[in-house]
């Protein structure tokens, strides 16, 4: 294998590597691919000692983008001004990060479509060493770039920028997911309600409210200030509520279920194990007295 050819492998496996991520445990990673909303990935690997988890973001530099939201499954109380504000965050990172993104796209068409071809058909040929210089004069401007980026979102941080700007000056794959290394930084991580209701499909995100709205009704510490106010945003973002009171359909006669996250319990139980202990019901919600009050009668 010559020079070249090892050069292309190891630029080819370490971009690949790039298209992973870590993410605290407990962290939900959404990826959009096309379209406006995204998709929640899952975990593939967990690892408990660092409570770390492994994530499969994309491949192509774009139209791809992720963002890790945490505190999935939390106690949260959306508010109308918490959403204005994730829709403008939003909106300013994305505009930001619009220069990386097409950078990106340009090094990786030099360094894996014109760059191969050049050195298959002449590997010897000045063509081949001047296309690689084109891609690093590329790379310098992707790092002026993300350093002009990374000091408008995180001025304090001089010696982080300092290291980013130097990897990415020298290794072309880091250049190519420079919008990553922007988004998925750990202070500019979503932690929100109102940020999966921007991210997700409106089918999707109205899964997620629907268990959260159960939590606030049902849920340990379940409080009517609570149930209301997540009401009134469900409301704003227009999500319908109509039968989420329901059981589930594939409950058996005798049955009991939680509550929270529907699951199925069959007679003996009386506390629901994943969802903190909350009550079982059995059958349909309305009009049911719980597992517990019906034992006390």
């Amino acid at each position: 294998m010559s020079d070249g050819q090892t050069f292309l492998l190891l630029l080819g496996v370490f971009y690949a590597l790039e298209c992973f991520c870590m993410a605290p445990t407990g962290s939900a990673v959404y990826v959009r691919t096309f379209g406006r909303h995204h998709g929640r990935r899952s975990c593939l690997l967990e690892f408990g000692g660092i409570r770390k988890e492994l994530y499969f973001l994309y491949f192509l530099p774009w139209p791809g983008r992720a963002h890790v939201v945490g505190g999935v499954g939390g106690r949260m109380v959306p508010e109308a001004r918490r959403l204005s504000s994730a829709r403008r965050y939003l909106r300013v990172l994305n505009r930001a990060g619009e220069p990386l993104v097409m950078n990106g796209v340009l090094l990786a068409l030099i360094f894996f479509v014109a760059l191969p071809v050049t050195y298959w058909r002449d590997p010897m040929s000045e063509r081949v060493m001047l296309m690689a210089g084109a891609g690093y004069v590329l790379l310098f401007w992707q790092t002026g770039c993300y350093w002009c980026v990374h000091r408008r979102f995180f001025p304090e941080r001089g010696e982080e920028r300092l290291k980013c700007v130097l990897t990415m000056a020298v290794l072309p794959w880091h250049g190519m997911k420079a919008v990553d290394h922007l988004v998925l930084h750990p202070k500019l991580r979503l932690g929100t309600f109102e940020a999966q209701a921007l991210l997700l499909f409106p089918k999707v995100f109205g899964e997620v409210a629907k268990k959260e709205w159960r939590r606030a009704c049902h849920g340990p510490g379940a409080d009517q200030a609570g149930r209301e106010a997540l009401e009134r945003f469900l409301d704003r973002v227009g999500v319908d509520r109509g039968g989420w009171e329901r059981g589930p359909e594939e409950l058996a006669e005798g049955d009991k279920y939680c509550p929270v996250c529907h699951g199925i319990y069959h007679a003996g139980a009386t506390r629901c194990s994943d969802c903190g202990g909350v009550v079982l019901v059995e059958g349909v919600l309305r009009g049911l007295s719980t597992v517990e009050d019906e034992t006390a009668q």
